[in-house]
Formats: C-alpha cells, sequence, structure tokens
C-alpha cells in the first residue's frame, strides 16, 4: 500500500522538523518490515508473513534511495541544498 500527499510546508518549519516529516512515511514500515521478519524468523507456519515483511523493507528502502520526488530525494535535498545554498543552482529542480 502506498500514498501521495502533497501539501505546502510552513516557511518557519526547522531543519530538523523538515527531516523528521520527510523520514516520517519510510520509517514505520521499515520498523514494521524489521519486526515481522524477526517474528517470523526461523518460521515455516507463516511463509506469507515473511514474504510481506520482506516486501516492506523493500519498498521502504526504495523509498530512501536519493532520488528527488522520493522521501530519501527529499532527505538529500534538505542535507546537501540547505548548507550549500549555491550547489542548487548546479541541478534543475522544481
Amino acid at each position: 500500500m502506498g500514498a501521495v500527499a502533497t501539501a505546502r510546508q510552513k516557511d518557519d518549519a526547522t531543519l530538523t522538523q523538515r527531516f523528521w516529516v520527510s523520514l516520517a512515511g519510510p520509517l514505520p514500515g521499515l520498523i514494521l518490515g524489521v519486526g515481522l521478519a524477526i517474528a517470523t524468523r526461523g518460521s515455516h507456519n507463516y511463509s506469507w508473513l515473511s514474504e510481506l515483511s520482506w516486501t516492506l523493507i523493500g519498498v521502504n528502502l526504495f523509498n530512501l534511495l536519493p532520488v528527488y520526488p522520493l522521501d530519501g530525494g527529499h532527505i538529500a535535498n534538505l542535507l546537501l541544498f540547505s548548507r550549500f545554498p549555491y550547489t542548487d543552482v548546479l541541478l534543475y529542480r522544481t
């Protein structure tokens, strides 16, 4: 399952707040996936839960790739371009 949410950011939000908002998407799914993987480790009765856990881990790790439309891209954008604003000129972003 996935969703797309678009909204305006607060102009006065700190870097830390923006970081945690971007991480709020993939982090719960990643934690749930790891928890399910640990809970179903070695159990052959719940193979579908094991597959679900690896799917959750894979999808949420993919979401953390540093590609701009993904959450990882937003995080990379915050960490790179907020500290060095002139490097934003080198790459085109909307």
